[in-house]
């Protein structure tokens, strides 16, 4: 399933607290409708990181995401899926704004 959200990309990382929290929502709600999904897809920069992400090698990506804080929550919402287990949350996690105002590198995790 897709999650549509209102609004606008997050632009700092001060927005994904409420964010995660709009993600468990999310899940709470997905599990009184639905059943045996394969994954609930979040917009596309809908949660942000400190660091630039995109030239770094797989490896340093994951360290770079587990010490984000934001891995944790999004494995706890796959896990709160009870009617669908194994279900993956996909999403996307921009990096910082460029400083011309672009709006810096994006990677889709699951």
């Amino acid at each position: 399933m897709t999650v549509c959200v209102s609004g606008s990309t997050a632009v700092h990382v001060g927005q994904n607290g409420r964010r995660l929290q709009a993600v468990h929502a999310v899940i709470r709600e997905v599990n009184k409708r639905w059943e045996n999904l394969d994954a609930v897809i979040l917009p596309g920069i809908f949660l942000r990181s400190v660091v630039t992400l995109g030239h770094l090698p797989f490896k340093d990506r994951i360290e770079a995401l587990q010490a984000s804080g934001l891995v944790e929550p999004l494995v706890n919402a796959a896990g709160a899926l009870s009617r669908s287990p194994g279900a993956l949350i996909v999403g996307g996690v921009g990096g910082p704004l460029c400083p011309n105002g672009a709006a810096g590198d994006q990677l889709c995790v699951a």
